[in-house]
């Protein structure tokens, strides 16, 4: 890297943690007082037999930012007055998850300098949030292979339903799995789901029965699938790249967001 650049950079790095120090506590204190740890929330999940919704960068740019699209979905005003009401719901069937902290990464004490004080425009400062980072591999780094069993024992036995993007990196025949009673898959678009979600819960309706428990990795868009099944009666997981999270602990494989499509 050109000595100037990285010297700007350097600069740039020194001035971000110094404005991070003033908005630190306020964000520390919050999760503290109004985000379950890990292994709480996949308590609650199990013990109540709750849904499970989650937020990490990508839901959060797609409440806050209308205009922005990602890699996989273009913005739009719905899917952002979409993911803000989920944000603020008080149906106690689902488990809204949001981000932890996570104070010790750099990138991520860029992304809450620049999009703290927005999102905490769009949270409840009255009810308590589940910890995102559930399908990261920070959760399986934490707990290991006592986390694998925290996860698998909500749907053991169960007749699963997966829900992914056509050409996803989604394995659903993944060790993770073993444990499932049987399993179907749906598949939706592999770019620009949001558009396809009422077809999608259409089908549902059409064809699943409420017994069934709903596997989502759908980007953005299966943040709001899992939302809407829930509210129609359907116990649905939005769980992202669970898969991969799992094969970057333990099979040496690499992070969830470097995975290529197939």
């Amino acid at each position: 890297m050109n000595k100037i650049l990285k010297k700007i950079l350097n600069i740039i790095d020194y001035i971000n943690v110094g404005s991070f120090i003033f908005i630190s506590e306020e964000i520390s204190t919050f999760e503290k007082n109004k985000i379950y740890d890990l292994k709480q929330t996949l308590d609650l999940v199990y013990e109540n037999e709750l849904s499970l919704v989650r937020f990490g960068d990508g839901e959060i740019n797609h409440c806050l930012y209308s205009h922005i699209s990602s890699d996989w979905q273009e913005g739009s005003a719905a899917l952002s007055d979409e993911l803000s009401s989920i944000l603020i719901g008080t149906n106690d069937k689902i488990l809204v998850c949001i981000p932890a902290a996570n104070l010790y990464s750099r990138w991520w004490k860029r992304y809450w300098i620049n999009n703290w004080y927005p999102f905490k425009q769009k949270i409840s400062l009255t009810k308590k949030y589940g910890n995102s980072f559930i399908t990261r591999p920070e959760f399986f780094l934490a707990y290991k292979y006592d986390g694998v069993g925290f996860w698998q024992r909500i749907w053991e036995d169960k007749e699963v339903v997966f829900i992914t993007g056509e050409g996803s990196r989604f394995n659903y025949n993944h060790e993770l799995f073993s444990n499932i009673k049987s399993y179907e898959t749906l598949l939706s678009r592999s770019k620009n789901a949001y558009s396809d979600l009422n077809r999608l819960v259409n089908l549902v309706n059409m064809e699943c029965n409420k017994e069934k428990l709903f596997i989502i990795a759908l980007g953005q868009s299966g943040t709001v699938l899992a939302y809407r099944l829930q509210l129609l009666g359907y116990r649905a997981l939005d769980i992202g790249h669970i898969d991969r999270s799992y094969d970057y602990v333990f099979k040496n494989g690499q992070l969830p967001e470097d995975v290529s499509y197939k």
